[in-house]
């Protein structure tokens, strides 16, 4: 089932937050249960509380951390981004691309582990009263979607002064 944006406009990419980004809540999940079946292989017998701690610890570790990755999602289209938080309780921002003629600095952030790992952030940052910043984080790709939203902004100031 399509959604709203995808109807009206052909939708050229849709981001959500990169696994990557929670990679320590996945490792803390996964260490934990090499720990319960090294235990279990090597017949030592933990505290059946230990047990249920460890558990209940790994799977709230990735329940967190996959709500988190899929409660923000971005769509790229030909005309705009549409940035949608939430699930039941939802906000939804459009940002059209001729707007964003008029934003003096738009980067990308990454850390060290960030660069390895290809993931990182995208900011807008509106100088000069021109509006309010906003960004796309903890995306794969970062420095090729950057280039994807430049051809588009400079394909919307294009067309703006064709007309």
């Amino acid at each position: 089932m399509k959604s709203e944006v995808e109807e009206k406009e052909n939708v050229l990419l849709k981001l959500k937050k990169s696994r990557k980004a929670f990679l320590p809540e996945y490792f803390c999940a996964a260490f934990l249960l090499l720990v319960l079946i090294f235990s279990y292989l090597t017949h030592f017998n933990l505290n059946q509380n230990i047990t249920s701690l460890f558990i209940a610890i790994s799977v709230f570790s990735i329940a967190l951390a996959e709500i988190s990755r899929l409660s923000t999602r971005y769509t790229i289209t030909e005309t705009k981004i549409v940035i949608v938080h939430g699930f039941i309780k939802q906000s939804k921002k459009n940002i059209y691309f001729h707007s964003l003629a008029n934003v003096p600095d738009i980067n990308t952030i990454q850390t060290h582990w960030q660069r390895i790992v290809d993931y990182g952030k995208i900011l807008f940052h509106a100088g000069g009263g021109l509006g309010e910043s906003f960004e796309l984080n903890e995306i794969n790709n970062p420095k090729k979607v950057l280039i994807t939203i430049e051809k588009l902004i400079t394909k919307a100031l294009a067309e703006k002064y064709r007309h």
